[in-house]
């Protein structure tokens, strides 16, 4: 009788045959970089390796030439589970000076050309630590932030400044998760490294 294992993420690619926003079968081919190991992807302290073997990185396009309700999206061709990308993510974007600096640059410049004030939404798809809607400064705006990856819950139950979370609980399912509300000032100028 084999011993009994932890369950391993689903490591199996799933190969695109129909765009992934309008459905259409017409996928032409734009670029191939032929195959790729997964960057990031480290072991966590006395776990298992993470996948090492290598997955093809082909770009195609949604075939507008070819199907006159396609919709163009440039995409890669090939899916890898984010149980593999993003389980035990280790990259924080707050975690170095520069940075920060740059993304608080950019909330400020976005924060400026839209005008915001207080009851706006701040929405960052790909939000990793926060980093970005931290760099926001107008008073009583609320918070969105999504990310696939473990830190987004990490670095959000900390701040508790952020409305809410979007974390995938399995493939094609997500969760909202309320953290708190932005009623209470924002703690400013957090220390850097």
């Amino acid at each position: 009788m084999a011993p009994d294992r932890p369950s391993l993420p689903r490591t199996n690619l799933t190969t695109r045959t129909t765009c992934r926003v309008c459905g259409s079968p017409e996928l032409a081919d734009v670029l191939s970089l032929g195959d790729q190991c997964i960057a990031g992807a480290f072991a966590e302290p006395g776990g298992a390796q993470p996948v090492q073997r290598a997955i093809p990185l082909e770009l195609v396009r949604c075939d507008m030439t070819r199907d006159e309700n396609a919709c163009g999206l440039i995409q890669t061709r090939h899916t890898v589970p984010g149980s593999i990308l993003y389980h035990s993510y280790w990259y924080r974007s707050g975690i170095n000076r520069t940075m920060t600096e740059n993304l608080h640059g950019i909330a400020q410049r976005a924060q400026e050309l839209v005008g915001l004030g207080p009851g706006d939404l701040v929405v960052d798809i790909g939000c990793n630590d926060g980093t970005l809607l931290d760099g926001y400064t107008a008073e009583n705006l609320s918070y969105l932030g999504y990310d696939p990856s473990d830190v987004a819950t990490e670095n959000f139950l900390e701040l508790r400044d952020v409305d809410a979370i979007l974390a995938p609980v399995a493939e094609r399912q997500m969760r909202v998760r309320v953290l708190g509300s932005c009623s209470q000032p924002r703690p400013r100028n957090r220390s850097l490294p």
